[in-house]
């Protein structure tokens, strides 16, 4: 009977290890490198170009100029992050931004914003609720890379902006369920950016 039990126990300890790798490993799953080229389609007020980073974004005009890439399977639940870089290429005086675009369609009017306003000094989200929008005062210069952690709780309804030390929350709004595409924007500037990492 001795011997039973310790080959029991043995062979225990050994599957146990297994389903704790095998949960380890579901936990952090392979981040997506999501690539917007210049050729993407859904693009408006916007000249794309090749750059080193990835991207980059000249704006026609005031409006802003964005570009969108559609998910490969939207998101409907739980926590996901984006972590993206941008730089202001602008060579002359003027205007000088970046941002990261979350939606639930391809149409702007349901656009979550987060990103920088370079020459503000300011990094910003925007909910589509004055109620809700929130900015935080940073020190920027003009020709600095500028790394960029969003993370959506789409279970919890929040959105949070990390930009090294500066930290920035606020709500989604109600009917923002689901992402199914990411993109970039700039106002009236150019800027640069770099793939998108999503990570679950």
């Amino acid at each position: 009977m001795h011997h039973h039990n310790k080959w029991s126990g043995l062979v225990i300890a050994v599957i146990g290890m297994g389903l704790f790798s095998a949960s380890t490993a579901q936990a952090e799953s392979e981040p997506t490198i999501i690539k917007i080229t210049p050729d993407a389609k859904l693009v408006k007020n916007a000249t794309l170009t090749k750059h080193e980073m990835g991207l980059q974004l000249l704006s026609d005009g005031p409006k802003g100029g964005t570009v969108l890439t559609k998910l490969e399977e939207p998101i409907t639940s739980g926590k996901v992050t984006f972590s993206l870089s941008y730089q202001s290429t602008r060579k002359n005086a003027g205007a000088r931004n970046g941002f990261l675009l979350l939606g639930a369609s391809e149409g702007l009017g349901n656009i979550i914003t987060a990103g920088t306003f370079i020459g503000g000094r300011s990094h910003y989200i925007d909910v589509r609720s004055k109620e809700h929008n929130k900015s935080i005062k940073a020190t920027i210069t003009e020709g600095q890379k500028i790394n960029v952690v969003v993370t959506v709780d789409l279970d919890a309804k929040t959105i949070t902006l990390k930009i090294g030390e500066k930290n920035l929350e606020t709500v989604l709004p109600d009917n923002f369920k689901t992402i199914r595409t990411v993109g970039y924007k700039a106002i009236n500037t150019q800027t640069a950016f770099s793939p998108i990492t999503l990570t679950r």
